[in-house]
């Protein structure tokens, strides 16, 4: 996944190799300072400028896949929607 500054029209972040691998979601908050990646199960919030990890937010149990993200403006908040439950 790639961040792009769409003013500028240049790349802001690549993530590494395997960072995104079997994304299934992806938000990014309202300062541009934070992406949040779901890959099947598990949340993960990284630093939109740098491209590492901060930390794992979420892993859930079962089959539900995480499939949508939405991140308040104030970055307070997230909520999260699942393929079985939200």
């Amino acid at each position: 996944a790639t961040v792009w500054d769409l003013n500028g029209g240049r790349r802001v972040v690549t993530f590494p190799a395997g960072a995104t691998e079997r994304l299934t979601a992806i938000a990014i908050s309202a300062d541009g300072s934070r992406v949040y990646v779901a890959k099947r199960n598990r949340l993960e919030e990284w630093d939109a400028r740098s491209g590492r990890l901060i930390r794992n937010l979420l892993q859930t149990g079962g089959t539900a896949q995480i499939l949508s993200i939405a991140v308040h403006p104030d970055g307070q908040r997230i909520a999260i929607g699942f393929s079985n439950y939200i």
